[in-house]
């Protein structure tokens, strides 16, 4: 779109002093939209999670987030702190991986045993898993800044972070897969703190990627964000190929991007 025009996020701001570099019909495109949704829902919410500013109970929790949500997080802290944060926070997670560990070492097993997954059922079953991986252990949030308990990139932050720390899959309506922040009051109803049914669908269709030229589904991937930064650290993932794929290429040409590269490194 042209850089004087208003951003296709609906901010009224112009694109090119907002969501610049960012395609409106790419996976990163899709997902700003899905955000708008979710927090104008949440506009309507009773809010009773005790949420406020230098809370960081639920930035110590291992929410694992989806690699699309990552890749925002890193885009929005490129953009406030210079094209030289991202080796900085990812270098950040790497060590904090490396403290996981040696302290979690059963977090870190799931999160290796997810990297070979290729169906819809071991996907679905990682979910599960992935509550496990927030009541084991908790350590800070990579883009959590200690000193002030504030998160650095509050406006890109995941969606997690944005439903007041409530990690809710709720697959076949199965409530027992509904992990809450601590300082949630007793008794306080899930619906009172959100209702993602209007736009669940969406999230769900968010962790998919289907190629119409080679006829394959892709799942994004779905971990804490420091095994996401120890990946790209070590090499056995290639963050700017992710990072510039993402923000200019819709969901089919991700996926057809995606498996091209994974043919050639065979």
């Amino acid at each position: 779109m042209n850089r004087n025009e208003k951003c296709f996020c609906g901010s009224g701001k112009k694109y090119k002093h907002c969501h610049i570099d960012i395609e409106e019909n790419s996976v990163i495109g899709d997902l700003v939209l899905l955000y708008n949704k979710l927090d104008n829902l949440l506009k309507n919410s009773k809010k009773p999670a005790n949420c406020h500013a230098g809370c960081s109970n639920c930035c110590y929790h291992m929410f694992p987030v989806p690699l699309t949500e990552f890749i925002y997080a890193c885009y929005g802290y490129k953009k406030l702190y210079g094209n030289n944060s991202i080796e900085a926070i990812i270098n950040k997670g790497y060590n904090l991986y490396m403290a996981a560990l040696k302290s979690f070492p059963k977090v870190t097993e799931i999160c290796k045993n997810m990297e070979s997954i290729t169906s819809m059922e071991e996907y679905l079953k990682y979910l599960d898993s992935s509550l496990l991986l927030m009541e084991m252990a908790k350590l800070p949030c990579i883009f959590l800044n200690e000193e002030t308990n504030l998160c650095t990139i509050y406006n890109y932050r995941p969606s997690v972070c944005r439903y007041h720390g409530i990690a809710c899959f709720s697959l076949e309506d199965d409530t027992d897969r509904i992990h809450t922040c601590d300082v949630i009051p007793n008794g306080v109803p899930i619906s009172d703190l959100i209702n993602l049914d209007p736009i669940y669908d969406e999230f769900m269709e968010q962790s998919f990627f289907k190629s119409e030229k080679y006829d394959i589904t892709m799942f994004d991937s779905l971990f804490p964000m420091f095994y996401f930064c120890y990946l790209f650290f070590t090499g056995k993932d290639n963050f700017r190929f992710k990072f510039d794929l993402m923000q200019k290429c819709n969901r089919s040409d991700y996926a057809d991007g995606m498996f091209e590269r994974n043919r050639k490194r065979i």
